[in-house]
């Protein structure tokens, strides 16, 4: 398994970026103590640790702190939003429904046939395979399975 750290200009120089950007999905709030389901999310109480699981197994490891968002995306996977990016990525008020803003993104198509392992902008190692989408933006790269691209993103014509 090659290393997206040592090899990152090898890899991202040969794919090709597109403009996209997030569908603007509902997102409903449940009280931390609930099972969450898909398309919401819950405000973390406290240092969590949050797993990201997809179908295809785990993503990512990450810590919510206090204040912020543990989202629940459309497959079950959860993930942290930190308080601080919140009203940049959401529209609504925390402890109601919130919307997707649908900013602007670059993404890319991986078809690389090896899987590569590469640091998130969290600091997290996560899992690049073939088919999944590799999103650029200000703060690094990061990794969209290809499922939860389609369901979740679109092009911009």
């Amino acid at each position: 398994m090659k290393s997206f750290l040592q090899y990152p200009s090898q890899i991202l120089s040969g794919l090709k970026y597109y403009a996209t950007r997030k569908k603007a999905l509902v997102y409903s709030f449940v009280p931390f103590t609930e099972k969450p389901k898909p398309l919401s999310y819950t405000v973390a109480p406290q240092d969590t640790p949050v797993v990201t699981v997809l179908p295809d197994g785990a993503e990512t490891r990450n810590t919510a702190k206090m204040g912020d968002l543990i989202v629940t995306g459309i497959s079950g996977e959860r993930y942290v939003v930190r308080a601080a990016k919140i009203s940049t990525l959401y529209s609504g008020a925390v402890g109601k429904s919130l919307v997707v803003a649908p900013n602007p993104r670059r993404v890319a198509r991986y078809t690389g046939a090896e899987t590569i392992t590469f640091k998130a902008p969290w600091g997290e190692e996560m899992i690049l395979k073939s088919g999944d989408y590799v999103v650029q933006d200000g703060t690094g790269h990061y990794r969209i399975a290809k499922r939860e691209f389609e369901l979740t993103y679109e092009m911009i014509p």
